[in-house]
């Protein structure tokens, strides 16, 4: 078999806190070695900056990171590409956050910078996704900073249909499978595009890569991949462009879906 590139998302396909699953299982860690003694290429695709990235997902030897939903990439600690947020854009996040009580995240590759850390909103998101509060700053300059995703946390749905109208010529506001959150990335930015500037670093054809996802951030990358899998527990829409369904995280959708595939 052909040396694969393999792409996982984390929230909804490695791991999937809203379930109670917080670490990768052992199924998928011994799926994964599997791939990894096959000799194939493995790397994370996220939404989250490398510093957002859990340890646990760190500590597991990928070969490399499409992260801020492909804005920035990094192969064997080197970044590969970033696409980087005009202060214009993040002027506008944070006045919006400011009229409507909600927070931002700007996140870089070692730090995220947060409207206010003793929110008891932010305390909450912290909670639940796993997010470090040593790496958060709420003091900055926004002139300053280089960052190369946002995300919002709103009181309301509502809210949330505002961020889209009042945002959307910057930024794709994606909403979250949970919450009432979105990321916010950079127009022209995706998973499938990170994936791509991966692809023509390491001279590797597109048609060799198979990608893992649940999300609406996802629809780039499962559409762009040679094979693009999605999860039991992944979006209707997501569902309608893959080219297969997998059961759920807590139903171990990845090792069923490697081994229906026949990669292990």
């Amino acid at each position: 078999m052909n040396q694969k590139y393999f792409f996982f998302d984390i929230d909804g396909t490695l791991v999937d806190f809203n379930a109670g699953i917080d670490r990768i299982t052992p199924k998928t860690i011994e799926a994964l070695n599997e791939l990894k003694n096959r000799s194939h290429q493995l790397l994370v695709a996220t939404g989250r900056s490398i510093c957002f990235i859990p340890d646990f997902v760190k500590e597991y030897d990928f070969n490399g990171f499409v992260t801020c939903n492909g804005a920035y990439v990094e192969l064997h600690g080197k970044s590969l590409y970033k696409a980087v947020i005009h202060q214009e854009a993040i002027r506008e996040v944070m006045t919006f956050c400011e009229n409507t009580r909600s927070n931002y995240y700007f996140e870089s590759r070692d730090a995220i910078y947060i409207r206010d850390a003793s929110d008891p909103m932010h305390q909450k998101f912290i909670r639940e996704w796993s997010m470090d509060a040593r790496i958060c700053i709420d003091r900055f300059d926004y002139d300053r900073i280089e960052t190369y995703i946002g995300m919002l946390v709103c009181q309301t749905p509502e809210v949330l249909e505002q961020a889209a109208q009042c945002l959307g010529k910057y930024f794709d506001v994606q909403p979250h499978v949970h919450g009432c959150s979105c990321d916010l990335t950079l127009k022209g930015e995706s998973k499938g595009k990170g994936i791509e500037m991966l692809c023509a670093h390491l001279n590797v054809d597109i048609t060799n890569t198979v990608a893992f996802g649940d999300a609406h951030n996802d629809y780039e990358m499962i559409s762009n991949v040679g094979l693009g899998i999605v999860m039991g527990n992944g979006v209707k829409e997501l569902k309608k462009i893959g080219d297969y369904t997998t059961l759920s995280v807590r139903d171990e959708g990845i090792f069923h879906a490697l081994k229906d595939c026949k990669f292990i």
